[in-house]
């Protein structure tokens, strides 16, 4: 009898692990229900509770069920959060579900149970930390996937303005633990304590919250710009070395900037990334001289995405800009380069795997923050799979950027997926750094983000489409502009040890009076 109840805990908890995983995959893109993310933290949190306290288990079963929860969840969780990577490489997908499910299942076991104030303290940090190495460890790690994106389509976003995406995912498993926690004194009818512990987490996201909420944007608009987002369409799902066709995407381009009326003047012009994509340097070549052309002819500055190769193994992924004389002002080299897209991470070493022929060259990675300043504003740069870094857009704006630009090609995705987080992206460095913020796609999303986040406009997948719109230019730093999250991680960092130290010395005293 003992051993059929023991088997129906391990069969519930592993059913509730994977569905409190489904619920945090299905807050992200494409279905974006932002909420559930909430209570699948929160259901996950409980069933780590559930089989720490089940008296079915033993201290010793109950770490191992913990650390088996919580790989149950990271499964479920990645193997739809990351689906999008089946598109590139099947044997990628699997190597990449497993190695953060197993990392996730790691994070469960170092969340101390041993009464309900100390597990949210523990919970929340972990979880916390956890998502913070693995999006920028190693290769830069994996920014896209984390749960903080879908809330900025909730009222946690406001947390992003104090500490960025990292107090967005302190806040969510703060709550999502405190929910936990109220249900499971409910069900062993230990309400009280669980009650005032809770209590403390619900009032420590409330008082970020609205800390978060009337703490400066920044400072007063210092100007309003027109600008003109040029999406040239065409078909989705095409990968540059395999099934790009480089004229095309160029020309259709072209076309689409014909599309702006002559009674709108635009102050910025933005393409995407990659659409000039050249053989030979930039420098004397007849693309050169039409983005010029554009340039003078609308008479307004012009940035454009422009690829360009260097000797037989190598390419620079560059942002170009140009006044409304047509000069070129100058040339920002993405930093962020996406691992084994854009470049090769331990090329011969991972030739033994898989086919390396899908990257032939590695982007060169720049040193210096996207920033040009020019007659039009000043406009801070972030290339692409960037906009998934706060760091970038922060760098970007202490250097004097007054507005956010994001010249982006997501054409390989045949999906919504990830195009869809890149605007969750948009939005949450939009409220980061107090600045608006503006992208251009080949195939979609193109965008115009207001400082709050909120998406005024933006593009269908595929379509030719030309967005037209103003947006203010903003000076003034906001307290993750001038702090950045570091001291946000180590408030975190230094939470957690003394929760994990609370909880060493609490077992050591209980220990003590038994003897």
């Amino acid at each position: 009898m003992a051993k059929y109840i023991r088997i129906k805990s391990i069969l519930t908890a592993t059913l509730i692990s994977l569905v409190s995983g489904v619920m945090m995959a299905l807050s992200l893109p494409p279905f974006s229900m932002w909420y559930l993310g909430i209570f699948g933290v929160g259901l996950f949190g409980f069933n780590l509770l559930y089989v720490s306290c089940e008296k079915t288990f033993n201290t010793t079963k109950a770490r191992k069920y913990r650390f088996l929860a919580g790989v149950c969840a990271g499964l479920s969780q990645y193997v739809i959060s990351l689906w999008w990577v089946n598109g590139f490489a099947v044997l990628g997908t699997v190597v990449l579900v497993i190695i953060y499910s197993l990392f996730f299942g790691l994070l469960a076991l170092l969340c101390t149970t041993y009464n309900p104030i100390s597990f949210i303290i523990a919970y929340s940090s972990a979880f916390t930390l956890g998502d913070f190495i693995k999006s920028n460890f190693p290769f830069g790690g994996l920014p896209i996937g984390s749960l903080d994106l879908p809330q900025v389509l909730g009222p946690l976003k406001y947390g992003a303005k104090i500490g960025g995406g990292s107090l967005i995912e302190f806040m969510l498993f703060l709550i999502g633990g405190s929910i936990s926690v109220i249900a499971f004194g409910l069900i062993t009818r230990d309400v009280k304590s669980h009650i005032y512990a809770a209590t403390f987490g619900v009032l420590v996201v409330i008082a970020l919250t609205v800390f978060g909420e009337f703490s400066p944007a920044s400072g007063i608009s210092v100007g309003q710009r027109n600008i003109a987002l040029v999406q040239g369409g065409g078909q989705r799902g095409l990968r540059a070395v395999t099934g790009g066709n480089a004229q095309v995407v160029y020309q259709n381009a072209l076309n689409a900037t014909q599309l702006i009326p002559a009674t709108f003047k635009p102050d910025l012009i933005l393409w995407p990334e990659d659409v000039v994509a050249l053989n030979s340097p930039l420098q004397g070549s007849p693309q050169q001289s039409t983005l010029r052309a554009i340039a003078s002819s609308y008479h307004s500055c012009f940035i454009a995405g422009v690829t360009s190769p260097v000797g037989n193994t190598s390419f620079l992924n560059l942002a170009v800009a140009f006044d409304p004389n047509g000069l070129e002002l100058g040339t920002y080299l993405k930093v962020h380069r996406v691992p084994f897209g854009e470049y090769m991470p331990y090329r011969s070493f991972f030739a033994h795997f898989g086919n390396v022929s899908l990257v032939p060259r590695d982007a060169i990675a720049g040193k210096k923050p996207g920033y040009f300043k020019t007659p039009c504003g000043n406009f801070g740069v972030m290339i692409s799979y960037e906009v998934f870094y706060g760091s970038s857009a922060r760098a970007s704006v202490n250097s004097g950027a007054n507005l956010l630009v994001v010249p982006t090609n997501t054409a390989s995705y045949s999906s919504d997926q990830v195009p869809g987080e890149e605007v969750m992206a948009d939005s949450m460095r939009a409220i980061e750094t107090g600045r608006d913020l503006i992208q251009a796609s080949p195939t979609g999303y193109s965008t115009i983000v207001l400082r709050s986040g909120k998406v005024t406009s933006k593009s269908g997948l595929g379509n030719e489409q030309l967005i037209l719109g103003k947006v203010n230019l903003y000076s003034g730093l906001t307290l993750y502009d001038k702090f950045g999250s570091t001291p946000v991680i180590i408030v975190i960092l230094l939470t957690y040890l003394g929760s994990l130290l609370f909880a060493i010395l609490r077992k050591k005293s209980k220990a003590t009076h038994s003897q």
